[in-house]
């Protein structure tokens, strides 16, 4: 049989997503309340490249949407590559703190009540030593973007980084990373637990060691999901949400 086209690929995949609304779900957060998506929502996803490269694919939006059909909901990826949480990679040539005004300007213009934060792999490259910083900063982000939509309670849903995945030389081991990484898993979780946020870990439940034998790669480099990878997270995230 030849191989399929990218248009059945995507037509498949987006299938077996949709197939997945229909079976049992469980909750992965702190937040023990059902996650829902409400007539009106509006979705701001904002992380380092993880939430950037997904507008590319946009598996996780079809999801939701799919999920709640005939809901006025919208979506805005707000991502941006090697970014951390107070934006230092949107300042560009400007000062460190000028990232930061550009993510409350996005935030303020967009007013979301629903807030995906998918930040953890660009910091955790700082090493232990920048774990404290990181905590601090994804505390100063939910609490501005708190402040700039107003009194209403927006709904936080954090998101872990991926495990760096193991590939073949000359990529490096990624047994020492992983280890930085899961530090800074445990601290968004901490975080979720303390904002009363839901919590999704893709460092523990999107990982091909489970699968046992040979599977095919969820990277293309170890950090960065392909197509393949990012069909699997939001098959993750679908089994997460009751």
């Amino acid at each position: 049989m030849p191989p399929l086209n990218n248009f059945m690929q995507r037509f498949f995949a987006l299938l077996s997503l949709g197939l997945l609304l229909l079976l049992p779900h469980f909750a992965a957060g702190q937040n023990t309340n059902s996650f829902e998506l409400l007539d009106g929502d509006r979705v701001a996803l904002i992380g380092d490249t993880f939430i950037e490269r997904e507008q590319s694919y946009g598996y996780l939006e079809y999801l939701m949407t799919i999920r709640y059909p005939g809901r006025d909901i919208k979506f805005r990826n707000l991502g941006w590559s090697a970014d951390t949480p107070v934006g230092v990679s949107r300042a560009g040539f400007d000062t460190p703190d000028k990232g930061f005004d550009r993510v409350k300007e996005q935030i303020t213009a967009f007013k979301p009540t629903v807030v995906f934060i998918g930040y953890g792999m660009a910091s955790s490259f700082d090493g232990i030593a920048g774990l404290d910083r990181f905590k601090s900063e994804m505390e100063k982000l939910m609490d501005s973007i708190q402040d700039i939509c107003g009194k209403d309670k927006v709904r936080f849903v954090l998101l872990s980084p991926i495990r760096h995945e193991k590939l073949f030389a000359p990529l490096p081991d990624p047994a020492e990373h992983n280890q930085v990484l899961e530090q800074y898993v445990k601290a968004i979780e901490s975080l979720a637990q303390k904002r009363d946020a839901w919590y999704i870990s893709f460092f523990t439940k999107l990982d091909n060691r489970t699968l046992g034998g040979n599977y095919y790669p969820l990277t293309d480099n170890g950090i960065h999901l392909t197509d393949y990878g990012y069909r699997r997270a939001a098959e993750t995230l679908g089994y997460a949400f009751k």
